[in-house]
């Protein structure tokens, strides 16, 4: 695997991540933000593969947010048709 670093805008690493995703590989990034602390730290390097299983509550998912900005957050409630999923950036203890 190389260790290139690309630095991209959000729109194209959401296109790049869906695309390396569906074909089953993994993708590394650096992390922003404080919210995942001390889980996930500002500038950890994070690698994301695809779902294999179903999405739990207690996972830690790469989602698009509203505001069109990547997020990772764990999951904390997914409601009964399974549509929807509640997430929070604080980690659970």
């Amino acid at each position: 695997m190389s260790n290139n670093i690309l630095s991209c805008k959000k729109d194209d690493f959401f296109y790049l991540a869906k695309t390396i995703l569906k074909q089953g590989n993994y993708i590394k990034f650096r992390a922003k933000g404080r919210s995942m602390s001390p889980s996930i730290r500002n500038g950890d390097i994070l690698e994301v593969g695809p779902a294999i299983d179903d999405i739990t509550p207690g996972d830690i998912i790469l989602y698009r947010s509203r505001e069109n900005t990547p997020v990772v957050h764990r999951v904390i409630k997914i409601n009964e048709s399974g549509g929807i999923l509640t997430v929070v950036g604080f980690p659970l203890r």
